[in-house]
């Protein structure tokens, strides 16, 4: 099921320039051996699939974002202002066309909660052997559900459970008896004992139930909502926030749900959110912090004028630049 990829099907080289997508490792069937280099950093993980956001009765669509991501980001220059000499591509997961749940080409509402559960024990194995190489996988594609498997991967991994920081109009803490889907990654990896500590940036006042409000405040959940960030303040504000909220011992997940910024083509599009030079700054502002374990950009849809795979490969650019 995990596909790799050929890095002729997505660079577009032009003489006298270097592509990023040029400088990648591109990993093959022996990658648990290949990415051992100290030199090695980040490894990028595709995702092909939508059963969460559709279990979530979300839009179809995030199955397709990886590839619009990967041919975006890979034809970014190389320069001396970013390089990908410390990136690997892994290959991508491709459950839109092999996971098979019924003969039926029209999945039920739990038929696609019985495929998310069916994701998730693929995904977290294989994340699991990127954490053991000590590198930091950068999910890329698909619901906001694949943030379940990235947590378990590393809480096995590293024999700790984490902290997870999620910029997001919604908390994604929802009721896990219902099944799975992609808006309950969080109450479930912290039922599970993987995830010690949550916290939550960005939240929209009308997406969130009281159910929730009032579970995220039991459980000590730090959550921040867009209507509470005074108008006019700087990524300061922000960055002070999360300063504050994050616990100093735990090795930390960031989460990036694309519909948490204005404008982006995603599973709930919104007009309202950070902007995108605001979540840019975020970001950069993180990338640099040695706690940091992976990386999750997740529900982003491609468009016709390709803006949310570039708004995506900026976001990427500014983690994998950070300065340590």
């Amino acid at each position: 099921m995990l596909e790799h990829l050929n890095k002729g099907d997505y660079i577009k080289p032009r003489q006298g320039e270097t592509k990023l997508g040029e400088d990648f490792i591109w990993l093959g069937r022996d990658w648990r051996d290949e990415m051992t280099s100290d030199q090695l950093k980040y490894v990028i993980v595709g995702v092909r699939e939508d059963f969460g956001p559709r279990a979530n009765l979300g839009k179809p669509g995030a199955k397709d974002f990886f590839d619009a991501f990967l041919t975006t980001w890979c034809n970014f220059q190389s320069n001396q202002f970013l390089n990908g000499k410390e990136v690997a591509v892994l290959g991508c997961v491709d459950f839109a066309k092999n996971l098979k749940i019924s003969k039926s080409s029209t999945y039920s509402l739990s038929e696609l909660r019985q495929g998310v559960e069916k994701m998730d024990e693929i995904l977290w194995t294989i994340l699991k052997d990127v954490y053991k190489q000590n590198k930091i996988p950068i999910l890329v594609g698909g619901g906001h559900n694949n943030a379940f498997p990235l947590i378990k991967g590393a809480a096995v991994a590293f024999n700790n459970a984490i902290q997870a920081l999620n910029f997001d109009a919604h908390s994604d803490f929802r009721n896990t008896q219902e099944g799975r889907h992609s808006g309950n990654s969080f109450s479930l990896a912290m039922e599970s004992g993987f995830l010690d500590y949550y916290c939550v940036a960005g939240l929209h006042k009308n997406y969130n139930s009281q159910y929730l409000i009032d579970t995220m405040d039991a459980k000590k959940i730090a959550t921040l909502y867009l209507e509470d960030i005074p108008i006019g303040a700087s990524e300061e504000f922000l960055n002070q926030w999360i300063e504050v909220k994050l616990k100093s011992n735990r090795k930390l997940g960031i989460e990036i749900d694309m519909d948490g910024i204005e404008n982006i083509k995603s599973s709930a599009q919104s007009p309202y959110g950070f902007s995108l030079r605001t979540m840019r700054n975020l970001i950069q502002y993180l990338a640099g912090d040695k706690r940091i374990c992976y990386l999750n950009i997740t529900e982003a849809i491609p468009d016709e004028n390709n803006q949310s795979a570039k708004a995506a490969s900026y976001l990427v650019g500014d983690f994998i630049n950070r300065k340590t």
